[in-house]
C-alpha cells in the first residue's frame, strides 16, 4: 500500500491563517507611525515616513505569505535588498525629472542640511518599489483568476519594441523641452523605454504578456500603483515634512495635495517600477541566477 503524504503542519496552519503572525509587527509599527508622523511632535515626526511604509511593508507582506505560500519578504536577504535598493534610484530618477518640470516640492518644519536630506530622501525613497510589489501581489492573490503564471511568452516583435521605444524617446524628451505643456508623459515614458528591452533580453515584459492576450498584469500591478498612490498622498496629507504639488493645466480640485487628475499617474508608474526592476535585476542578479522570460504582477526574483 502507498504510504500517504507527510504534511508540514506548520505550513498548513500557515496556508490557512488570514495573516502571517508577523503581520502583528507590521500593523503596529504602522500604527504608531502614522500616529507620530501626524502628531507633529518634533524631533521624532520628522523621521515617520519610514517607519509607516515599512509597517505597511510588512502587514501586506504577511497578508500575501499565507495565499502564495511565498512573499518579498521571503526571498532572502540579497534580493530584498536589492528591491530596497533599486527603488530609491528608480525614485531619484524622477527627482531629476523634478528640476525640469518643478511638479513638486517638499516642505519641512525647518532648514535640513544637503547631506541628511540626501540619506533621509533616500530611505524614504527605498520603500517605494517593496510597496508597490507588496500591494500587487495581495491584489494577484484575492482577485479572481490564475495564481501562477509560468508559460513562456512569445518574442515581442522587433517592430513593435522599436516603435515602443521610439515613443518613450519622445515622451521623455518633450517634457524636458516644453515642461509646461508635456510633464505628464514623464509618467509612462520609462516603461516603453525599457520594457521592451526587457522583452528583448527574455526578461518578465508587460508588452509581451499583453500581445499575448494576458493583461493581468497590466489590471494588477495599475492597481497596485493607484492604492498605494491614495495611500501616499493621505498620509502626506497631514505630514510634516509633506510634499506639495505645482501641476498647470488640470483643474486643481484634490483629494489630499494631489489633483485628482494628478492620481492617473500612478497607474503608468507602477508599470515604469515594474520594468525599471526587472532591467536592473538582470544586471544585478540575486545569487548569480537569472531568470527567464515569463510574467507576474509581483516582483520577480531573479
Amino acid at each position: 500500500m502507498k504510504a500517504a503524504p507527510v504534511l508540514d503542519a506548520s505550513r498548513t496552519r500557515t496556508a490557512r491563517a488570514w495573516i502571517a503572525p508577523y503581520g502583528a509587527l507590521g500593523m503596529v509599527l504602522l500604527a504608531a507611525a502614522w500616529a507620530l508622523s501626524w502628531s507633529h511632535v518634533r524631533p521624532w515626526s520628522d523621521f515617520g515616513f519610514s517607519p509607516l511604509w515599512l509597517g505597511y511593508i510588512v502587514t501586506v507582506d504577511a497578508l500575501v505569505r499565507p495565499r502564495l505560500g511565498r512573499s518579498l519578504l521571503g526571498a532572502g536577504a540579497l534580493p530584498v535588498f536589492k528591491v530596497f535598493a533599486i527603488s530609491a534610484a528608480i525614485w531619484w530618477i524622477f527627482e531629476a525629472f523634478n528640476v525640469r518640470t518643478a511638479n513638486w516640492e517638499y516642505l519641512h518644519a525647518s532648514p535640513v542640511s544637503p547631506l541628511r536630506l540626501a540619506l533621509e530622501s533616500t530611505i524614504d525613497f527605498s520603500t517605494v518599489l517593496p510597496a508597490i510589489f507588496e500591494t500587487a501581489a495581495l491584489l494577484h492573490a484575492i482577485l479572481p483568476g490564475p495564481k501562477e503564471i509560468r508559460h513562456e511568452l512569445p518574442p515581442l516583435p522587433a517592430g513593435v519594441a522599436w516603435i515602443s521605444i521610439a515613443m518613450g524617446i519622445v515622451f521623455l524628451a518633450l517634457p524636458l523641452v516644453q515642461p509646461h505643456f508635456f510633464f505628464p508623459l514623464i509618467w509612462g515614458s520609462l516603461f516603453f523605454v525599457v520594457d521592451p528591452v526587457n522583452a528583448r533580453l527574455h526578461r518578465p515584459s508587460i508588452l509581451a504578456s499583453a500581445l499575448s492576450g494576458s493583461w493581468r498584469p497590466v489590471l494588477v500591478l495599475a492597481l497596485a500603483g493607484i492604492t498605494c498612490g491614495l495611500f501616499w498622498e493621505m498620509w502626506n496629507s497631514q505630514s510634516m515634512p509633506k510634499w506639495i504639488y505645482h501641476v498647470p493645466l488640470i483643474p486643481q480640485q484634490r483629494l489630499f495635495e494631489m489633483p485628482y487628475l494628478g492620481y492617473a499617474g500612478y497607474l503608468p508608474f507602477a508599470l515604469e517600477c515594474f520594468a525599471f526592476y526587472t532591467l536592473a535585476s538582470y544586471l544585478w542578479p540575486a545569487h548569480g541566477a537569472r531568470v527567464t522570460g515569463t510574467v507576474s504582477p509581483y516582483v520577480p526574483i531573479g
